[in-house]
Protein backbone atom coordinates (compact mmCIF):
# COMPACT_ATOMS: atom_id res chain seq x y z
CA UNK A 1 0.00 0.00 0.00
CA UNK A 2 1.21 3.25 -0.55
CA UNK A 3 -0.09 7.31 -0.35
CA UNK A 4 -2.28 8.06 -2.50
CA UNK A 5 -3.75 11.91 -3.63
CA UNK A 6 -7.42 12.11 -4.42
CA UNK A 7 -7.51 14.39 -7.56
CA UNK A 8 -10.66 17.23 -6.46
CA UNK A 9 -12.80 16.47 -9.44
CA UNK A 10 -16.52 16.65 -10.05
CA UNK A 11 -17.44 13.74 -12.78
CA UNK A 12 -20.36 14.54 -14.55
CA UNK A 13 -21.57 10.67 -14.22
CA UNK A 14 -21.57 11.71 -10.54
CA UNK A 15 -22.55 15.19 -10.74
CA UNK A 16 -24.84 16.50 -13.23
CA UNK A 17 -28.54 16.15 -13.36
CA UNK A 18 -27.72 14.08 -16.14
CA UNK A 19 -25.52 11.58 -14.77
CA UNK A 20 -26.64 7.74 -14.28
CA UNK A 21 -24.84 7.70 -10.82
CA UNK A 22 -25.96 11.17 -9.72
CA UNK A 23 -29.83 9.94 -10.64
CA UNK A 24 -29.13 6.82 -8.89
CA UNK A 25 -28.14 8.54 -5.74
CA UNK A 26 -30.41 10.58 -5.51
CA UNK A 27 -33.17 7.82 -6.13
CA UNK A 28 -31.67 6.33 -3.62
CA UNK A 29 -31.72 8.96 -1.26
CA UNK A 30 -35.55 9.88 -2.06
CA UNK A 31 -36.83 6.80 -1.17
CA UNK A 32 -35.18 6.71 2.23
CA UNK A 33 -36.17 10.00 2.63
CA UNK A 34 -39.67 9.19 2.13
CA UNK A 35 -39.91 5.67 3.70
CA UNK A 36 -36.97 4.43 5.08
CA UNK A 37 -35.88 2.16 2.20
CA UNK A 38 -32.63 1.42 1.58
CA UNK A 39 -31.50 -0.10 -1.92
CA UNK A 40 -30.88 -3.26 -2.69
CA UNK A 41 -29.21 -3.41 -5.86
CA UNK A 42 -26.77 -0.41 -7.70
CA UNK A 43 -26.35 0.22 -11.60
CA UNK A 44 -22.55 0.03 -11.98
CA UNK A 45 -22.03 3.27 -12.95
CA UNK A 46 -19.03 4.04 -11.22
CA UNK A 47 -17.31 1.72 -14.44
CA UNK A 48 -18.27 5.12 -16.93
CA UNK A 49 -15.17 6.47 -18.23
CA UNK A 50 -14.65 9.50 -16.55
CA UNK A 51 -14.92 7.72 -13.37
CA UNK A 52 -12.24 5.30 -14.39
CA UNK A 53 -10.27 7.80 -15.57
CA UNK A 54 -10.02 9.65 -12.63
CA UNK A 55 -8.70 6.60 -10.57
CA UNK A 56 -6.35 5.84 -13.11
CA UNK A 57 -5.06 9.46 -13.27
CA UNK A 58 -4.66 9.26 -9.35
CA UNK A 59 -3.21 5.37 -8.89
CA UNK A 60 -1.58 4.33 -11.98
CA UNK A 61 -1.87 1.03 -13.04
CA UNK A 62 -1.37 -0.72 -9.39
CA UNK A 63 -4.06 -2.07 -6.77
CA UNK A 64 -4.94 0.51 -3.79
CA UNK A 65 -4.20 -2.59 -1.33
CA UNK A 66 -1.46 -4.62 -2.63
CA UNK A 67 -0.14 -2.17 -4.98
CA UNK A 68 0.41 -5.00 -7.50
CA UNK A 69 0.66 -4.49 -11.21
CA UNK A 70 -2.73 -4.68 -12.87
CA UNK A 71 -2.23 -7.35 -15.67
CA UNK A 72 -3.41 -6.58 -19.12
CA UNK A 73 -6.90 -9.04 -18.49
CA UNK A 74 -7.38 -7.10 -15.09
CA UNK A 75 -8.33 -3.40 -15.64
CA UNK A 76 -8.93 -3.19 -11.62
CA UNK A 77 -12.00 -2.54 -9.99
CA UNK A 78 -13.44 0.17 -8.87
CA UNK A 79 -13.95 -0.33 -5.43
CA UNK A 80 -15.59 0.78 -2.90
CA UNK A 81 -13.92 1.85 0.43
CA UNK A 82 -16.93 1.55 2.45
CA UNK A 83 -18.94 -1.37 1.02
CA UNK A 84 -22.29 0.00 -0.76
CA UNK A 85 -24.78 -2.98 1.28
CA UNK A 86 -24.52 -1.03 4.28
CA UNK A 87 -23.17 2.76 3.02
CA UNK A 88 -25.47 3.02 0.45
CA UNK A 89 -25.20 6.97 0.26
CA UNK A 90 -21.41 6.36 -0.61
CA UNK A 91 -21.65 4.15 -3.64
CA UNK A 92 -21.55 6.88 -6.37
CA UNK A 93 -19.44 9.01 -4.17
CA UNK A 94 -15.89 9.26 -5.67
CA UNK A 95 -14.36 10.09 -2.34
CA UNK A 96 -15.45 6.94 -1.38
CA UNK A 97 -13.70 4.93 -4.41
CA UNK A 98 -9.96 3.43 -5.17
CA UNK A 99 -8.64 0.99 -8.05
CA UNK A 100 -8.32 -2.07 -6.96
CA UNK A 101 -7.10 -5.75 -8.15
CA UNK A 102 -9.47 -8.41 -8.62
CA UNK A 103 -8.37 -10.71 -5.79
CA UNK A 104 -8.06 -7.53 -3.28
CA UNK A 105 -11.92 -6.11 -3.89
CA UNK A 106 -13.70 -9.70 -4.84
CA UNK A 107 -12.36 -12.10 -2.75
CA UNK A 108 -10.67 -10.44 0.14
CA UNK A 109 -12.70 -7.05 0.30
CA UNK A 110 -15.95 -8.11 -0.60
CA UNK A 111 -18.63 -6.14 1.38
CA UNK A 112 -16.39 -6.45 4.78
CA UNK A 113 -15.42 -2.91 6.15
CA UNK A 114 -13.80 -4.18 9.76
CA UNK A 115 -14.45 -1.95 12.97
CA UNK A 116 -13.06 -1.63 16.38
CA UNK A 117 -14.38 -4.07 18.35
CA UNK A 118 -17.99 -3.22 19.66
CA UNK A 119 -18.86 -0.68 17.09
CA UNK A 120 -21.16 -0.97 14.32
CA UNK A 121 -21.23 0.93 11.17
CA UNK A 122 -22.44 4.63 11.03
CA UNK A 123 -26.11 4.83 9.20
CA UNK A 124 -26.98 7.61 6.72
CA UNK A 125 -28.16 10.04 9.40
CA UNK A 126 -24.86 9.81 11.28
CA UNK A 127 -22.97 10.70 7.83
CA UNK A 128 -21.57 13.86 8.79
CA UNK A 129 -19.84 11.47 11.46
CA UNK A 130 -17.87 9.26 9.03
CA UNK A 131 -14.17 10.69 9.92
CA UNK A 132 -14.49 9.79 13.26
CA UNK A 133 -15.76 5.91 12.71
CA UNK A 134 -13.68 3.37 13.87
CA UNK A 135 -12.46 1.91 11.06
CA UNK A 136 -9.66 -1.09 11.21
CA UNK A 137 -8.71 -0.15 7.36
CA UNK A 138 -6.05 1.99 6.30
CA UNK A 139 -7.63 4.66 4.35
CA UNK A 140 -4.48 5.27 1.26
CA UNK A 141 -6.09 9.29 0.74
CA UNK A 142 -6.66 9.75 4.76
CA UNK A 143 -3.47 7.90 6.14
CA UNK A 144 -0.06 8.58 5.67
CA UNK A 145 0.97 5.28 4.87
CA UNK A 146 4.84 5.51 3.33
CA UNK A 147 6.77 6.96 6.63
CA UNK A 148 3.89 7.13 8.38
CA UNK A 149 1.92 3.84 8.99
CA UNK A 150 3.68 1.29 6.79
CA UNK A 151 6.77 0.19 5.72
CA UNK A 152 8.30 -2.36 3.02
CA UNK A 153 11.86 -4.24 4.44
CA UNK A 154 13.08 -4.66 1.07
CA UNK A 155 16.25 -6.40 2.30
CA UNK A 156 14.34 -8.98 3.89
CA UNK A 157 13.85 -12.69 3.29
CA UNK A 158 10.49 -12.09 2.03
CA UNK A 159 10.59 -8.35 1.38
CA UNK A 160 8.27 -8.38 5.07
CA UNK A 161 5.50 -4.98 5.03
CA UNK A 162 5.70 -4.17 8.68
CA UNK A 163 4.11 -1.32 10.86
CA UNK A 164 5.85 1.95 11.09
CA UNK A 165 4.15 4.02 13.62
CA UNK A 166 3.67 4.38 16.91
CA UNK A 167 0.37 5.97 17.27
CA UNK A 168 -1.96 3.25 18.47
CA UNK A 169 -4.86 3.74 16.58
CA UNK A 170 -2.55 3.56 13.25
CA UNK A 171 -0.79 0.78 14.36
CA UNK A 172 -4.11 -1.15 14.83
CA UNK A 173 -5.21 0.07 11.53
CA UNK A 174 -1.67 -1.00 10.11
CA UNK A 175 -2.12 -4.32 11.73
CA UNK A 176 -5.16 -5.33 10.70
CA UNK A 177 -4.71 -3.97 6.96
CA UNK A 178 -1.52 -6.31 6.62
CA UNK A 179 -3.51 -9.43 7.67
CA UNK A 180 -7.01 -8.46 5.52
CA UNK A 181 -5.00 -7.99 2.40
CA UNK A 182 -2.45 -10.83 3.05
CA UNK A 183 0.18 -8.33 2.21
CA UNK A 184 2.88 -11.18 3.82
CA UNK A 185 0.62 -14.33 3.56
CA UNK A 186 -0.22 -14.45 -0.26
CA UNK A 187 2.83 -16.25 -1.93
CA UNK A 188 1.95 -14.99 -5.25
CA UNK A 189 2.03 -11.55 -3.93
CA UNK A 190 5.42 -11.77 -2.32
CA UNK A 191 6.86 -13.37 -5.22
CA UNK A 192 6.09 -10.10 -7.25
CA UNK A 193 7.20 -7.58 -4.66
CA UNK A 194 10.63 -9.94 -4.39
CA UNK A 195 10.86 -10.22 -8.18
CA UNK A 196 10.45 -6.54 -8.20
CA UNK A 197 12.95 -5.51 -5.52
CA UNK A 198 14.96 -8.18 -6.90
CA UNK A 199 15.48 -6.48 -10.28
CA UNK A 200 15.90 -3.19 -9.01
CA UNK A 201 18.65 -4.14 -7.49
CA UNK A 202 20.19 -5.70 -10.93
CA UNK A 203 19.90 -2.46 -11.60
CA UNK A 204 21.95 -0.69 -9.32
CA UNK A 205 24.67 -3.19 -10.31
CA UNK A 206 24.39 -2.38 -14.02
CA UNK A 207 24.30 1.25 -12.89
CA UNK A 208 27.84 0.70 -11.28
CA UNK A 209 29.08 -0.27 -14.34
CA UNK A 210 28.51 2.43 -16.02
CA UNK A 211 24.90 1.69 -17.44
CA UNK A 212 22.87 5.14 -18.33
CA UNK A 213 19.51 3.26 -19.34
CA UNK A 214 20.06 1.18 -16.02
CA UNK A 215 19.63 4.53 -14.00
CA UNK A 216 16.70 5.57 -16.17
CA UNK A 217 14.95 2.55 -15.65
CA UNK A 218 15.35 2.29 -11.58
CA UNK A 219 13.99 5.74 -11.34
CA UNK A 220 10.95 4.81 -13.42
CA UNK A 221 9.99 1.48 -11.30
CA UNK A 222 10.15 3.67 -7.69
CA UNK A 223 7.55 6.02 -9.36
CA UNK A 224 4.57 6.54 -7.14
CA UNK A 225 2.36 5.62 -10.31
CA UNK A 226 4.66 2.49 -10.43
CA UNK A 227 3.69 -1.57 -9.00
CA UNK A 228 5.51 -1.43 -5.77
CA UNK A 229 6.97 1.57 -6.01
CA UNK A 230 6.87 2.17 -2.64
CA UNK A 231 9.02 -0.51 -1.74
CA UNK A 232 11.47 0.86 -4.49
CA UNK A 233 11.78 4.20 -3.54
CA UNK A 234 12.59 2.82 0.30
CA UNK A 235 15.76 0.89 -1.57
CA UNK A 236 16.66 3.89 -3.10
CA UNK A 237 16.88 5.86 0.14
CA UNK A 238 18.86 3.60 1.81
CA UNK A 239 21.13 2.65 -1.06
CA UNK A 240 21.24 5.16 -3.75
CA UNK A 241 18.97 8.55 -2.65
CA UNK A 242 20.35 10.80 -5.33
CA UNK A 243 18.39 8.67 -7.81
CA UNK A 244 14.86 8.75 -5.94
CA UNK A 245 12.74 10.77 -8.55
CA UNK A 246 10.46 13.77 -7.70
CA UNK A 247 7.03 14.12 -8.10
CA UNK A 248 7.30 15.97 -10.85
CA UNK A 249 9.43 13.52 -13.12
CA UNK A 250 6.97 11.09 -11.39
CA UNK A 251 4.10 12.69 -12.96
CA UNK A 252 5.42 13.49 -16.46
CA UNK A 253 5.91 9.72 -17.02
CA UNK A 254 2.94 9.02 -15.74
CA UNK A 255 1.29 11.26 -18.55
CA UNK A 256 3.92 10.43 -21.06
CA UNK A 257 2.68 6.67 -20.77
CA UNK A 258 -1.02 7.86 -21.26
CA UNK A 259 -0.61 9.68 -24.31
CA UNK A 260 1.95 6.55 -25.41
CA UNK A 261 -1.03 4.37 -25.03
CA UNK A 262 -3.76 6.68 -26.79
CA UNK A 263 -1.26 6.72 -29.64
CA UNK A 264 -1.19 2.85 -30.04
CA UNK A 265 -4.81 2.68 -29.47
CA UNK A 266 -5.26 4.78 -32.84
CA UNK A 267 -2.58 2.71 -34.36
CA UNK A 268 -4.82 -0.32 -33.78
CA UNK A 269 -7.73 1.23 -34.83
CA UNK A 270 -6.11 2.84 -38.12
CA UNK A 271 -4.99 -1.03 -38.97
CA UNK A 272 -8.63 -2.21 -38.37
CA UNK A 273 -7.18 -4.24 -35.49
CA UNK A 274 -9.30 -2.94 -32.88
CA UNK A 275 -13.12 -2.05 -33.85
CA UNK A 276 -16.16 -0.88 -31.91
CA UNK A 277 -17.05 0.70 -28.82
CA UNK A 278 -14.11 -1.27 -27.11
CA UNK A 279 -12.16 1.14 -28.49
CA UNK A 280 -13.90 4.24 -28.01
CA UNK A 281 -14.26 3.47 -23.80
CA UNK A 282 -10.28 2.53 -24.11
CA UNK A 283 -9.81 5.90 -25.83
CA UNK A 284 -12.61 7.71 -23.29
CA UNK A 285 -11.15 6.71 -20.00
CA UNK A 286 -7.24 7.47 -21.34
CA UNK A 287 -8.81 10.84 -22.31
CA UNK A 288 -10.54 11.23 -19.01
CA UNK A 289 -7.08 10.34 -17.13
CA UNK A 290 -5.50 13.20 -19.01
CA UNK A 291 -7.80 15.60 -18.11
CA UNK A 292 -8.03 15.18 -14.76
CA UNK A 293 -4.20 14.78 -14.49
CA UNK A 294 -4.50 18.28 -16.37
CA UNK A 295 -7.62 19.74 -14.36
CA UNK A 296 -6.02 19.36 -10.83
CA UNK A 297 -1.95 18.32 -11.12
CA UNK A 298 -0.63 17.08 -7.92
CA UNK A 299 2.63 18.88 -9.02
CA UNK A 300 3.32 21.66 -11.67
CA UNK A 301 1.06 23.51 -13.45
CA UNK A 302 -1.69 23.05 -16.16
CA UNK A 303 0.67 25.28 -18.67
CA UNK A 304 3.74 22.83 -17.92
CA UNK A 305 0.91 19.19 -18.40
CA UNK A 306 -0.03 20.85 -21.78
CA UNK A 307 3.19 20.96 -23.01
CA UNK A 308 3.56 17.60 -22.02
CA UNK A 309 0.14 16.08 -23.54
CA UNK A 310 0.75 17.96 -26.89
CA UNK A 311 -1.19 20.34 -28.85
CA UNK A 312 -3.06 17.48 -30.82
CA UNK A 313 -4.42 16.49 -27.52
CA UNK A 314 -4.96 19.62 -24.98
CA UNK A 315 -8.08 20.90 -26.87
CA UNK A 316 -9.43 17.37 -26.29
CA UNK A 317 -8.53 17.45 -22.68
CA UNK A 318 -9.81 20.96 -21.80
CA UNK A 319 -13.19 20.09 -23.79
CA UNK A 320 -14.10 17.15 -21.69
CA UNK A 321 -15.22 19.22 -18.77
CA UNK A 322 -17.54 21.82 -20.68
Amino acid sequence: MRTLRRPTVSLPTLRDAAGKGYRAAERHRNAWEESGTTPSSFGSHWNEPDVRGALYAMHGRSCAYCQCALPRNDRGDVEHFRPKAHYWWLAYRFENYFLSCSLCNRILKREIFPLVAGTQPLTYAQASQLATEQRLLLDPVDDLIAGGCLRTLWDHDVCKVVVDTEDAVLSARATETIRFFKLNTDPALVKERIGVVTGALDLLERIDNGDDQAREEVRRRASRFAPHGDALRQMLADLAPHLLPDEEQELRWWVDELVADLALLDQLETNGLLVGEDVERQRSELCWALHVVWLDPPVTSRATIESWIGAALTNTIRALDS
